[in-house]
């Protein structure tokens, strides 16, 4: 089990999705979800069939790389990484801003 990273700080936490799919909802406070994968609410909503993130049900604005675990919002400037090891959202390429803790519901800085 890794050991938990010096840098966390307990802003949010993680619940199931409203509908019960598994999919979580992360929080950055106690009444809004500002980061949401659930279908149901999505302010980001990952798509079930494609691999596409979506800011509404409708229009995609996020394209999930074929080849790397990179989120883009255009062909040429990654600008959030899923990373293989850690679940790790990168701003920048080499420089991670925040991460989610996946042993506690943390968000973490560098």
């Amino acid at each position: 089990m890794r050991e938990k990273r010096q840098n966390c700080v307990a802003l949010g936490w993680i619940t199931p999705s409203c509908q019960g799919k598994g999919k979580p909802v992360l929080h950055l406070h106690d009444y809004y979800p500002v980061l949401n994968l659930d279908d149901y609410y999505p302010v980001l909503n990952l798509d079930d069939y494609y691999p596409v993130l979506h800011l509404d049900d409708c229009y995609p604005v996020l394209n999930l790389d074929d080849y790397y675990p990179v989120l883009h919002i255009d062909g040429y400037y990654p600008v959030l990484h899923l990373d293989d090891y850690y679940p790790v959202l990168h701003q920048y390429v080499y420089y991670p801003v925040f991460h989610l803790d996946d042993y506690a519901s943390l968000y973490c800085f560098n």
